[in-house]
């Protein structure tokens, strides 16, 4: 007997695969080359219908790209490092269109999210079974240790996660009910043993934003104050403890609940003490590239950018990756990155491009599908929003929330269609 597949379900495994390969094997070069030739091989067929609002977000990532290429020829960085920040740049845009043609592409739309949420549940499966043999091979359980060997986060655990609980009674795609109840308990125990603040975070955001409470509305402004006060009264509680910095455990991760602001904005450290440091890297890191940004001729990096292949200068060799590096490409704060490189112009379309996302939550919609749709990509321009600060935004290596992005604005322009 023969086994037929067509040609949905090639387009169907590539959505999977794309979505599957920057996480598992993050190599950003050959996830960009594989992703670049399958969206080449999707444009070969034609007739693909294009929304404004795909046109409208690729061209401001476009546009960043191409002010950052323009700047670049007034600095001369190597051609590695041009090549290196080009595929940063060009990342995005390229999951943006792969994810939105192959949705096109795909026959039955629930796969969409199913393959989400059964990609999370792979990863899930892996990375717990990596935090048992952890703990089985050894004595001492400190956090740091389990987030080492079995990994620091998951982002397509995060949105699979997301995507059960916003799901409420399989309204939107269904999973059977006894695998659902399965789901709920092996993500959420893959999630508590990444000890991650910033998947914590990132999931309220995405639960407040996917359930339509970011909108500006009396319902919305009262769970906004509600989080908001919530949060605030647990940092004045957390402030309050005397928490030791070498502490293990949960006391240990309580301690990096506690710096987290501090070490995104406070860049104010004793260079001398390393412990000082790293406590405000990713500010300290922030600071060095904006100061660089003022010491161009008449402050035209400020407007301007210093261009692909630009590095930043951290004033010292820094031990990162294994290796002591003192000049770098690329830093965790999103949209200092893409001021370093493409200046101010540049962080206005990138602010512009998070903003406009977030307002697709006050689409007017007519069918349940729609308000879903939209309230999704609200809550991913949220998340974008928010991770710009932390882990880059569209611009970390191993994101694939693009790739989700585009898959929803082509469902965003097909129920509109529909109902016209």
């Amino acid at each position: 007997m023969s086994i037929g597949i067509t040609q949905k379900d090639i387009y169907t495994s590539i959505y999977a695969l794309v979505l599957f390969m920057p996480i598992f094997y993050p190599v950003l070069e050959i996830n960009f080359i594989v992703s670049s030739f399958f969206l080449s091989l999707v444009l070969i067929e034609k007739h693909f219908k294009y929304s404004l609002k795909l046109v409208s977000l690729s061209t401001l990532l476009i546009l960043i790209f191409i002010v950052g290429f323009i700047s670049h020829f007034f600095y001369g960085p190597k051609i590695y490092d041009v090549i290196k920040d080009s595929v940063y740049l060009f990342k995005p845009i390229v999951y943006l269109f792969l994810g939105y043609f192959l949705a096109s592409k795909i026959k039955d739309k629930n796969s969409v999210f199913k393959i989400i949420v059964y990609l999370g549940i792979v990863f899930a499966i892996i990375h717990l079974s990596k935090v048992l043999v952890f703990i089985l091979n050894n004595d001492v359980y400190q956090i740091s240790k389990i987030r080492y060997h079995g990994g620091k986060d998951n982002y397509m655990e995060l949105v699979a996660c997301s995507l059960l609980v916003l799901n409420v009674k399989n309204r939107f795609f269904s999973i059977k009910v006894k695998f659902k109840k399965l789901f709920y308990f092996i993500l959420t125990i893959s999630f508590i043993f990444y000890f991650s603040r910033t998947m914590v975070v990132a999931f309220v955001i995405l639960w407040v934003a996917g359930n339509g409470y970011a909108k500006l509305t009396k319902n919305g402004i009262v769970i906004l104050t509600s989080v908001s006060l919530g949060v605030i009264l647990f940092y004045i509680a957390l402030n309050s403890l005397n928490i030791d910095r070498g502490a293990t455990g949960f006391e240990g991760f309580l301690y990096k609940l506690k710096i987290a602001p501090e070490e995104i904005f406070n860049a104010e450290i004793d260079f001398d003490d390393p412990v000082d440091r790293w406590d405000h890297w990713r500010a300290y890191e922030a600071s060095k590239a904006l100061e660089q940004l003022q010491h161009t001729p008449y402050n035209m990096g400020v407007f301007f950018g210093k261009g692909l292949g630009s590095l930043i200068d951290l004033g010292f060799e820094a031990e990162l990756g294994n290796e002591k590096m003192q000049y770098i490409p690329k830093i965790h704060n999103g949209y200092i990155y893409v001021l370093f490189k493409s200046g101010v112009i540049g962080l206005v379309m990138y602010v512009t491009f998070l903003f406009f996302l977030y307002l697709q939550t006050y689409n007017k919609f007519k069918s349940v599908n729609q308000i879903f749709i939209n309230n999704l990509i609200s809550a991913l321009g949220f998340f974008y929003i928010f991770s710009s600060f932390i882990i880059s935004g569209i611009y970390n290596p191993t994101d694939v929330i693009t790739v989700i992005l585009g898959a929803l604005l082509f469902l965003q322009y097909q129920y509109k269609k529909a109902i016209k």
